[in-house]
């Protein structure tokens, strides 16, 4: 008997924000794929879009990057809305080429103006289109993606006003396995020691991304 080819396609970004849940995906799939349920199987794993710095975090995992030209949805005037505009469709025709190619089983959406060519093509081709939203107000790229998804997991149910029905689930923000098994390591108690921290009390780090960033720092 053949070996079953698995192919899954991810996409977002391309900030961390999008990229490092992304990636956090990735590492339980590679270990739900390597189980005796999937043995015999040959599944690989895609990123589409434009990884930029990030292009190393997905090499080191063997995972196959297909470049999409990247852009940005601003709600603002700008005139940089005017070139972002003249590559949406060479974006939306290099997905669709990609994914003609590829015809993956699924596509895994983190979101992102990088996500909104992929997921579109998706759709087109009848893909299976499962999209994750870790904000609590969602951006206008998974806005788009909602309707078009086979299911949509949530990370706050105060998203659950802006989706819901029966393919929508509130499954938390994903981390990765990294972060949480070092989150009494070494550096954790270097830190204490550096700042001065109660040795034994929970350390507790927060990042703010974008305007939360902005609103921590400030």
């Amino acid at each position: 008997m053949s070996a079953k080819t698995i192919r899954i396609v991810c996409t977002g970004g391309g900030s961390g924000g999008h990229i490092y849940p992304m990636l956090a995906v990735i590492d339980e799939l590679k270990k739900i794929l390597s189980t005796d349920e999937f043995a015999g199987s040959h599944a690989t794993i895609y990123y589409l879009g434009s990884p930029e710095e990030y292009a190393s975090e997905f090499t080191h995992r063997n995972i196959i990057i297909k470049h999409i030209a990247s852009f940005k949805m601003r709600r603002y005037m700008s005139a940089r809305n005017i070139l972002d505009a003249i590559k949406v469709p060479f974006a939306l025709l290099q997905a669709l080429w990609h994914l003609f190619w590829l015809m993956p089983d699924v596509v895994f959406s983190k979101g992102g103006s990088g996500s909104v060519p992929v997921v579109l093509a998706a759709f087109f081709f009848h893909i299976p289109i499962f999209v994750h939203e870790s904000d609590s107000i969602p951006g206008l790229s998974n806005r788009i993606a909602f309707p078009l998804a086979a299911r949509v997991g949530l990370s706050f149910e105060k998203t659950l006003s802006f989706v819901s029905g029966e393919k929508v689930a509130v499954v938390g923000n994903p981390v990765r396995a990294s972060l949480i098994e070092n989150a009494n390591g070494p550096h954790t108690q270097k830190a204490k020691t550096v700042f001065g921290f109660d040795a034994q009390a929970p350390l507790i780090l927060i990042m703010g991304g974008s305007q939360g960033s902005t609103r921590i720092n400030d």
